[in-house]
C-alpha cells in the first residue's frame, strides 16, 4: 500500500477537528498574553493616582483590597525637603556611616496628612531622575528604613490579616497625629540630579511629586 493511501484513514478520522486547530491556537495564544500582561501589569508601576507639582501636597485616594476585601486608603503628602546627607543608616543598628563612593545620598523628607484610622504601612519611596530612571523602592531596604510613611513611635493600624480582625483598630494611648513628617534615604549615583519623588503601597499605583528645580 502506497504512503498516501495510508494516510487517508487518519486524515478521515480527524477530518472535524482539524479545522479546529488554528483557532484552538489563536486561543491559547490569547490566553497566553493576557496571563503575561496581567502580570506585566501587576508587577509594576505604570498608573499615577496622584500628582502635585513642588511643595503642594497631592490628595490621594485609592483602593485596594486586604483580608477583609475591598477598602480604601485616603492621604495627602507633599515634598517637605531634600537634601543631600554625607551620613546613611546601618541596617539593624542605631549608627551611621559615610556614603560609599559614586553614590549620593539624599534624604527625602515627606510630609502627611490623613485621619488615624488610615493604614499608610509598608509604603515604598523612590527617586527619579530627568529620563525617568528610579532609585529605591525596593521591597526590603538596603538601608534598613522600615517607616518610611509613618511615624516610627505612632505608625498607626496596619492592613487585617485575618477574617476576624478589623480595620483602623490602633491603641488611643499610640493615636498617629493628623500630620507628621518622614525622612528616607536614598542612594544615586553621583551623575544623578533627582527630578521627582514616587511614593508606592502597592503596584501598579504610585503618586508622583515634583521637585523644585
Amino acid at each position: 500500500m502506497m504512503a498516501g493511501d495510508e494516510s487517508r484513514p487518519w486524515l478521515r478520522r480527524n477530518r472535524w477537528w482539524l479545522p479546529l486547530v488554528p483557532l484552538g491556537m489563536v486561543v491559547m495564544l490569547a490566553g497566553s498574553a493576557y496571563r503575561t500582561q496581567t502580570f506585566w501589569w501587576e508587577s509594576g508601576l505604570h498608573r499615577e493616582a496622584a500628582s502635585a507639582s513642588a511643595g503642594r501636597y497631592a490628595q490621594v485616594s485609592q483602593e485596594f483590597e486586604d483580608a477583609l476585601g475591598p477598602t480604601r486608603r485616603t492621604f495627602a503628602v507633599r515634598v517637605a525637603s531634600l537634601v543631600e546627607v554625607d551620613q546613611i543608616p546601618v541596617k539593624f543598628e542605631t549608627e551611621t556611616r559615610d556614603v560609599p563612593e559614586g553614590v549620593d545620598a539624599y534624604r527625602v523628607s515627606l510630609g502627611f496628612r490623613a485621619d488615624p484610622d488610615q493604614d499608610l504601612n509598608g509604603c515604598k519611596v523612590m527617586l527619579l531622575d530627568a529620563r525617568g530612571h528610579r532609585y529605591g523602592g525596593d521591597d526590603t531596604d538596603p538601608l534598613g528604613q522600615i517607616y518610611r510613611c509613618v511615624p516610627e513611635e505612632t505608625p498607626g493600624p496596619r492592613s487585617p490579616l485575618l477574617k476576624g480582625d478589623r480595620r483602623g483598630v490602633v491603641d488611643p494611648a499610640t493615636e498617629r497625629p493628623g500630620e507628621w513628617v518622614t525622612h528616607t534615604v536614598v542612594l544615586v549615583p553621583d551623575s544623578v540630579t533627582p527630578r521627582k519623588v514616587w511614593i508606592s503601597f502597592f503596584p501598579p499605583d504610585y503618586v508622583s511629586l515634583t521637585l523644585p528645580r
